[in-house]
Order: C-alpha cells, then sequence, then structure tokens
C-alpha cells in the first residue's frame, strides 16, 4: 500500500483549510510518528479562543521478506496501522488565541493487522483498540503561522482485543489497557 491516500488527505485538508477565511484552522503533521513508520496528519479546528477540536489520522504500511535469524526460515508478512483520534484541548492564557499550555481530553481508535506467508513460525494477527485520555501539552504559534505543538496524552482502553491465528488456532490476548499519546506537530495556522 503506498501513502498516497494520506497525501491527498493532507491536500484536500489544507485547501479546506485555505478557504476558510474567516475561521481557524490549524493544519499539522506529526513527524514523530515517522519513527515508528506511520504518517500522521490532523486538523485542529478553533471553536472559540480558549477551546479547540483536533482530529488526527494516520496510516501505517509495511512489507518484508527475508529469512528468520533464529531458524533461518524464510518469512513474508505485510502489516497496517490506522490511528484515529480525535481531541478537544483547553487553552490558558492564550496569545494568538488556541495556543500556549493547555489539557486535552482525547478519543482513540487504532485497529492493526499483520498476516504472514512462508513460514509456521509467525501467526497472523489483529489488534484493535479503542480508548480514552486527558493530556497535557503547548502549542506554540509564530508571527508568520508556522505552528509547534509538543504534548504526552495518558489513557486507558475500553476494548482493547488482539486476536491471532497459529495453525487454525485463534486465540485471544489480554494486553494491559493503558494508551500513550505522544505529540509532535509541525504545521501551518490558516484564517484568523
Amino acid at each position: 500500500m503506498s501513502y498516497r491516500p494520506f497525501f491527498a488527505l493532507t491536500a484536500f485538508l489544507t485547501l479546506l483549510a485555505a478557504q476558510t477565511s474567516t475561521a481557524q484552522v490549524d493544519v499539522v503533521a506529526q513527524p514523530l510518528g515517522l519513527l515508528f513508520g506511520t504518517f500522521n496528519v490532523g486538523a485542529d479546528f478553533t471553536i472559540s479562543e480558549n477551546f479547540s477540536v483536533e482530529g488526527i489520522i494516520g496510516f501505517t504500511s509495511r512489507s518484508d521478506s527475508g529469512n528468520d535469524s533464529d531458524t533461518g526460515e524464510p518469512y513474508d508478512y505485510d502489516y497496517t496501522g490506522i490511528p484515529v483520534t480525535v481531541m478537544g484541548k483547553y487553552y490558558f492564557n492564550p496569545r494568538h488565541g488556541a495556543d500556549r499550555f493547555y489539557l486535552s481530553v482525547f478519543l482513540r481508535y487504532i485497529n492493526r493487522t499483520a498476516s504472514f506467508t512462508d513460514n509456521a513460525d509467525y501467526a497472523d494477527f489483529t489488534w484493535s483498540r479503542f480508548g480514552l485520555g486527558f493530556g497535557i501539552g503547548t502549542k506554540i504559534v509564530s508571527e508568520k503561522g508556522v505552528i509547534l505543538d509538543l504534548g504526552l496524552g495518558l489513557g486507558r482502553t475500553f476494548l482493547d482485543k488482539f486476536t491471532y491465528e497459529d495453525n487454525g488456532k485463534h486465540e485471544e490476548v489480554d494486553w494491559p489497557g493503558i494508551m500513550f499519546l505522544p505529540r509532535l506537530g509541525v504545521g501551518y495556522r490558516f484564517g484568523g
């Protein structure tokens, strides 16, 4: 799979934000996700001077093949992950509107799948998580509209279903119900 749908989404959000001259919209890419192979983009819509709502979507796609380092057996796998987050932010003492220190609440859904071929040592899996959490952060807005958004969120999952299929057997695994949301966003402010 390619990143084309998310580049198209980024272009669409940018054009939508540019067309909305009276609204203040911050379009942000999150390069921190690239460390883990995920491309994340978001749009933060200012509701009032002290409150905004942000939607974030990400996409991960990996494929690889080779030989297992322990057994020497060949493997071939495809991995896909899609995180979706909706976040409300309350800003204390904003300077340019919806900026500086904030507290946040978020809802986050993540779906990950992996399928393996040519190797019986690995199991296909599906992992779905849905959770609620709280966070803190700060958004810095330059005079030219360039944005740096730093934050950290911690939450609890309400749905955390990890299933795998190994040699025709379908198994479920319980994982700790903790959810982290690190943030490093870089972008541009339109409107306002």
